[in-house]
């Protein structure tokens, strides 16, 4: 069972489409991978899903295969000192937001590394919380951590300040165990973050994502190949897209399989309209 029974299960408003924010506040944490995975969930639910990016990579686009608004970074970091280019820089965004129970469709926005600082700024500028309220929308923080020092000690610096700008929204900790387990790299932080990091743990909700061969998920970004794609293709399929031979091909499509029923299951939970139907893992 990939969620962690640390926290109290807070449970999505089954009523609304998911409106959210991936975060993590350092680069290579896995965002992407957990977008896509939600994406790909959404799909085999029946849910609508647009995806939207504060980024300037193509990866997203690329897998999706399909075009994706992007927030343009390179001027968000030229007009950070220029309140009203943020706040137009954001419009997307809240234009969603405003829209959401209309068009009955969810979305996702993913935060760079770098930017997550500019994305605090424009909800401390427009008063998001309260914007929120006005909106009657749950907003749901999918906070992503790798077991590394820094990841740690940074997710703690963005949790702190998303329940300052934004105290309503629902964070979900997302465990990415690439590199192990956060409890086991706890006993190498200092003692303050040490205790900050047991603190994020404890008081929301966490979901593990499960650590796959990097080589099962590279193979799959090097053929432009979304995930429940790849779980469909027969084996013969698979090794002629991605030029594999039939034991790594099958290895491939195996690990890719467990992971997202792991993610479904874990998800699930949490997020009832992405398990709506099961997948076909």
């Amino acid at each position: 069972m990939p969620q962690s029974t640390a926290a109290p299960v807070s449970v999505a408003r089954t009523d609304q489409p998911l409106a959210g924010v991936i975060l993590s506040g350092v680069g290579g944490s896995g965002k992407s991978t957990l977008t896509l995975t939600l994406a790909d969930l959404a799909e085999v639910a029946g849910t609508p899903l647009d995806i939207m990016q504060f980024d300037h990579q193509s990866k997203l686009a690329r897998m999706l295969g399909r075009e994706i608004v992007t927030l343009d970074s390179a001027i968000a970091r030229k007009s950070r000192s220029n309140p009203d280019a943020i706040v137009e820089l954001f419009e997307p965004f809240t234009d969603r937001l405003a829209a959401l129970g209309a068009s009955r469709r969810g979305f996702l926005l993913e935060v760079g590394g770098g930017l997550t600082p500019i994305f605090h700024d424009h909800n401390r500028l427009v008063d998001l919380n309260t914007e929120l309220a006005d909106l009657s929308v749950a907003l749901t923080i999918f906070l992503v951590v790798v077991a590394s020092p820094e990841a740690m000690a940074q997710a703690t610096i963005e949790l702190d300040r998303v329940k300052e700008i934004v105290p309503d929204a629902r964070v979900i900790v997302v465990e990415n165990r690439w590199r192990g387990s956060l409890a086991d790299m706890l006993p190498y932080l200092d003692e303050a973050v040490r205790r900050r990091v047991r603190r994020m743990l404890s008081e929301h909700p966490v979901i593990v994502m499960p650590r796959v061969d990097g080589s099962s998920l590279r193979h799959a970004e090097r053929v432009h190949a979304r995930l429940i794609d790849i779980i469909d293709w027969d084996l013969a399929t698979v090794m002629e897209k991605t030029g594999l031979k039939r034991g790594a091909a099958r290895l491939m499509r195996g690990d890719i399989a467990a992971y997202l029923a792991a993610m479904e299951t874990g998800l699930g939970d949490l997020l009832p309209t992405l398990a709506a139907g099961g997948t076909h893992v």
